[in-house]
């Protein structure tokens, strides 16, 4: 970014300052420790809010301040983004806890003829922690979750945000 002008070296490193502090903070108990997938999510997004809040032109000039530095300052308060770098319940996703090994040894029911072969709807790694279903029961798009579904209205899974506890009518990457 300060190769090309677009932020200075010093705001950019106070920002993976920041993201690196956030990864390597100890969780409060009962939570886990922030992945690296979360960190991929936030740094992701980050851009994507910096692209919505761009206008004009990204030409720097001599001795004046670097277009993209007072956005990227304002990212440590944007809830978009800092949103991703929450820790998670330790109950969500994979963990080697004990009571987690326990549930793998119960024996699960066998499907019916008529549903044979059906599985879970597996998460993408960059929505762990996110809801798979409605509250209705109905399948979340991970694809317009992740601002990549092609099929639109014709698509058979629900458009709705996957952020627990919200479910609205817009993808999680615009979460507030």
């Amino acid at each position: 970014m300060d190769l090309t002008g677009l932020a200075s070296y010093e705001v950019m490193r106070k920002w993976v300052d920041r993201l690196f502090a956030l990864y390597a903070q100890a969780p409060a108990p009962g939570f886990q420790k922030v992945t690296q997938a979360q960190l991929l999510r936030a740094d992701r997004q980050a851009f994507v809010r910096i692209s919505e809040q761009v206008t004009g032109s990204l030409k720097s000039y001599a001795g004046a301040r670097k277009p993209l530095d007072p956005l990227i300052e304002r990212l440590e308060s944007d809830m978009t983004v800092t949103y991703f770098m929450l820790h998670i319940p330790a109950g969500h996703g994979r963990s080697g806890s004990s009571a987690d090994k326990g549930d793998k040894d119960k024996k699960r029911p066998e499907p019916s003829a008529g549903v044979k072969g059906k599985r879970r709807d597996p998460v993408p790694q960059s929505l762990k922690g996110m809801r798979s279903r409605s509250p209705q029961g109905d399948a979340i798009g991970f694809g317009y979750n992740l601002v990549s579904c092609k099929q639109g209205s014709s698509c058979p899974r629900r458009h709705v945000c996957a952020v627990p506890g919200c479910c609205k009518a817009h993808p999680q990457t615009e979460y507030q």
